[in-house]
């Protein structure tokens, strides 16, 4: 089914992404912009706060607001270092059932300037037991918008060590290796061409 996109709310953060929590369908829907993005420290304060609004439901469908309409409604929790991340996406019709992600697959691919995603590329399967999605890459595209390619956690392997290589980094992308044991974060270090669990 190709539902268009209606409407999505995004907590986003600056720096330190790195998964998203969430069920995901499979289907592939019109990129639409987000239309509320909060961000909030991790003890839950709010940092910022504003709004958009697009609606791009094809007629006869018609925009809704209701955000308790689950049939109609994905969400998102993005792991960060630094930020909490909520997405919820609303669709213009009822989302097809959700498709399990076989080893290793893209889940979500989202897009934005900078390292801020603000468009949904596409969605293609969830993650067994809603476990959280882990960002795998991140690289500037044809557009010079930047990609974000998130995969599930549990298809990720943990770094072997608390002081592992876990980014590789270029001019035009970087690839996470495997996600940091011990609640450490992956930290991009001098010379920015890798980074480390810390």
């Amino acid at each position: 089914m190709n539902s268009q996109l209606l409407l999505a709310i995004c907590t986003l953060c600056f720096a330190g992404c790195h998964g998203f929590f969430g069920s995901s369908s499979s289907r592939h829907s019109q990129a639409s912009r987000l239309l509320q993005v909060t961000i909030r420290h991790l003890n839950g304060t709010l940092d910022e706060e504003m709004s958009t609004y697009t609606c791009s439901c094809a007629y006869p469908h018609t925009c809704s607001s209701d955000w308790t309409r689950s049939g109609h409604v994905i969400s998102r929790n993005l792991l960060s270092t630094t930020h909490n991340i909520t997405m919820n996406m609303m669709f213009c019709q009822a989302v097809q059932p959700q498709r399990e992600c076989t080893y290793g697959e893209q889940a979500l691919v989202v897009s934005g300037s900078l390292t801020i995603p603000y468009d949904v590329v596409s969605i293609n399967c969830r993650c067994r037991d809603s476990t959280p999605l882990l960002l795998k890459e991140r690289s500037i595209g044809p557009d010079y918008l930047y990609y974000h390619y998130y995969v599930c956690d549990s298809h990720m392997m943990t770094c072997q060590r608390s002081q592992s290589n876990c980014a590789t980094l270029t001019s035009e992308s970087t690839t996470y290796n495997c996600k940091c044991p011990n609640n450490r974060h992956c930290r991009i270090t001098d010379p920015f061409t890798h980074g480390r669990c810390m």
